[in-house]
């Protein structure tokens, strides 16, 4: 079974790691968008795709004073980190926060005011053994079969898009080269973990590193939609339509408002290195 570490919001398991897939789920290579989730049987509204545990998640740092770090809940009565002042605690997670001197202590201390990819770029560095490469089997497409695609290694980084890195952050012994592929990764692939707020609408609350749901692509009128539980450390993926046989899966990977085409291609491409071509942009 896989089992998050209550002081440190990280998933472990080694290879007893298992995310669940639909039967209805195939991964394939796409010619141009690379990997792609394509439907074996057809979906309807609310039917579940895919789960998987997050391997790392975090809070933005404009919700860490009044959210708790491990459910992400909005909390009244926060109970803070005495030691890092980081983070604060709801009543029911508190006895699992984070103690006095250990390694999470240290890097909130580290990075404080630094964004969710930062701290996620920097946990990871930080505990390599939740990169190792578990020799994951491909089939004749080179493609790993489902069952195995939990694995940071089967990611691919960032390869054009804005990446800002504050290297001052990281594991001082991190060698360079590899903090930039972490960061690339985690820019790539992290989803961002939405709430609902009354003045502002929806905003991305934190990030999540789910290798076996990264493979979903974009469309700005998605046919599913991610949703994240801090407080089991996972993610899910459910049809919000009708998906026929053979259609693609694809999720959105901005917040849903009113934004026009030109402003979602903009953001798509400063942040993704992608130009959506999706119906809703043509």
């Amino acid at each position: 079974m896989c089992i998050r570490d209550s002081h440190d919001g990280v998933r472990r398991g080694g290879a007893s790691m298992s995310s669940w897939f639909s039967p209805g789920l195939e991964v394939v290579v796409h010619p141009s968008k690379g990997r792609s989730c394509i439907a074996r049987h057809k979906f309807s509204p609310g039917d579940p795709i895919a789960s998987s545990p997050a391997l790392v998640f975090e809070l933005e740092a404009s919700l860490r004073s009044t959210r708790c770090r491990l459910c992400f809940q909005s909390v009244p009565d926060p109970i803070p980190c005495n030691a890092c002042g980081q983070a604060v605690y709801c009543q029911d997670c508190a006895a699992n926060a984070h103690t006095h001197g250990s390694a999470e202590c240290e890097l909130l201390s580290r990075t404080t005011g630094a964004d969710a990819s930062t701290i996620l770029t920097a946990r990871l560095l930080g505990q390599p053994a939740l990169m190792e490469n578990r020799g994951v089997k491909r089939n004749r497409d080179d493609v790993p079969k489902a069952d195995q695609l939990d694995s940071f290694h089967e990611l691919a980084p960032l390869s054009s898009g804005n990446l800002e890195i504050d290297f001052s952050l990281m594991p001082p012994d991190a060698p360079e080269d590899q903090v930039v592929t972490v960061a690339a990764t985690v820019a790539a692939n992290a989803h961002g973990i939405t709430t609902t707020r009354l003045a502002e609408g929806v905003v991305v609350a934190g990030r999540a590193l789910l290798p076996a749901l990264s493979f979903f692509n974009h469309s700005c009128c998605p046919n599913a939609h991610f949703e994240f539980s801090a407080g089991t450390s996972s993610g899910s993926v459910r049809a919000i339509r009708e998906i026929a046989l053979g259609e693609e899966i694809t999720l959105a990977y901005l917040p849903s408002d009113a934004s026009p085409s030109w402003v979602r291609r903009r953001r798509l491409t400063e942040q993704y290195g992608f130009e959506c071509d999706c119906v809703e942009c043509r």
